[in-house]
């Protein structure tokens, strides 16, 4: 049907018809570009006609492609200014307006030696190419792209990384020869070579038989394909793929459940899976990386701060926690893994269990925002500020999960519950 569609619509290929020439385009339009203009169009522009560019830009429109709008940029001129100019000059380097095709591919960005590299944008690129280059391999056709030294076209990498900087010297070679330079006379150029040179031997064992790539009248490009671990080699790139390549999924642990449940409040589930890894700064830590702090606890002064004490042990915490599970009439854990485990299964009833999860998290919430409020600020709360607090933000948050509720009875909903229970 598709095919149809489109076939009565632009209609049916005759044979009658000859092709427009190329001349006769061309005296379509009696504009020609003239010496002097072209070099203007190529001229790299100031900084001043780049500002004032900007400056004339409409506002209130959609972000560029950096992702900032106009008003970001002409309000933070001061600080990002330098760096929007040498980006926008950097589009006019004359490596961009190259004839030659090498400086066009990978190949140019991989051995580039940060040229000039006054734009943040392009510095940090160039810190990338240690990480990409793996993932680039090239099928060489012609020859006349793929580079000898710095592709990887005999999957063992690079060559210039195995033999070493030395290489291009030692075996006459230079470091910007393409692969269609290196065969002579349907060999290798270092094949008839008798040195008994360490380096020369190394490149003799990982060049490939001559006769697999013999490039005699071969007219094919040279193709750079993207290869993700042991996948076949390919010309799309995924970014999923990539990103799970460099960042492998972890074991899982038994507690995420009790963290990313359905229903959950965003900020309180992200503080509880912080401090479930253990990443939470409290003062033990503090003093393990050589830090000069008090190891008192902020809450109660009493004891040593750690993760344990101040969200179990420590008196203000242990009562805002213990004022919700005993309106559930439940029994909890009292130590931090043990806790973690309990909440996948807290109670029978779903929406119970469900309250529980939720006043957990922002009891953890709650007791580390009144730790740093009491470092930073001075300012401390009483616990039944604090409970009142946690209450508030419950209930608020189970409104509508409420309303989202399909229940056959709003006698089941968790806002009954929660005002029957905890209220």
């Amino acid at each position: 049907m598709l095919v149809a569609y489109f076939q009565n619509l632009l209609g049916t290929q005759s044979s009658g018809v000859s092709p427009f020439p190329v001349e006769d385009i061309g005296n379509l339009t009696t504009f020609r570009c003239t010496p002097t203009l072209m070099e203007q169009l190529l001229r790299t522009p100031t900084d001043e006609e780049i500002r004032d560019t900007i400056a004339s830009m409409p506002k209130s429109k959609a972000p560029g492609p950096d992702g900032f709008p106009v008003e970001f940029l002409w309000e933070a001129w001061d600080i990002v200014g330098k760096d929007t100019v040498d980006a926008v000059k950097d589009f006019f380097c004359p490596r961009y307006r190259s004839d030659d095709s090498i400086p066009t591919n990978l190949v140019l960005f991989d051995s580039l030696q940060e040229c000039s590299p006054r734009s943040w944008i392009w510095r940090n690129l160039c810190k990338l190419r240690g990480i990409a280059r793996p993932f680039i391999i090239c099928e060489v056709g012609s020859g006349t792209t793929c580079s000898f030294w710095y592709d990887n076209w005999t999957n063992l990498g690079p060559l210039l990384d195995i033999i070493g900087e030395l290489g291009p010297r030692i075996t006459g070679l230079h470091k910007n020869a393409t692969v269609s330079e290196a065969i002579r006379n349907g060999g290798w150029w270092i094949s008839t070579s008798r040195s008994r040179n360490h380096i020369i031997q190394l490149l003799k064992h990982c060049l490939p038989n001559p006769v697999g790539v013999d490039l005699q009248g071969n007219t094919t490009d040279d193709t750079y394909l993207w290869k993700v671990g042991e996948s076949e080699p390919s010309t799309k790139f995924s970014t999923a793929k990539t990103w799970l390549f460099l960042n492998p999924v972890g074991q899982r642990v038994d507690w995420c459940q009790a963290v990313w449940f359905k229903g959950r409040i965003p900020r309180h589930a992200f503080i509880s899976w912080v401090n479930s890894r253990g990443r939470l700064p409290t003062k033990d830590r503090l003093i393990s990386w050589g830090l000069n702090v008090s190891p008192l606890c902020l809450l109660c002064n009493a004891h040593d701060e750690s993760r344990q004490h101040l969200f179990f042990d420590c008196s203000v915490a242990s009562e805002v926690w213990s004022y919700f599970t005993s309106k559930a009439n439940v029994s909890a854990p009292t130590s931090f893994e043990a806790t973690l485990t309990w909440l996948k299964n807290p109670c029978p009833d779903n929406n119970v269990a469900l309250i529980l999860r939720l006043a957990y998290q922002a009891t953890v919430y709650s007791v580390w925002k009144e730790r740093n409020s009491r470092l930073h600020n001075a300012i401390s709360k009483s616990i039944p500020a604090l409970i009142l607090e946690v209450k508030s933000v419950i209930r608020c948050h189970l409104d509508p999960l409420s309303r989202a509720q399909r229940i056959s009875s709003p006698a089941d909903s968790f806002l009954v519950l929660w005002f029957g229970m905890f209220h």
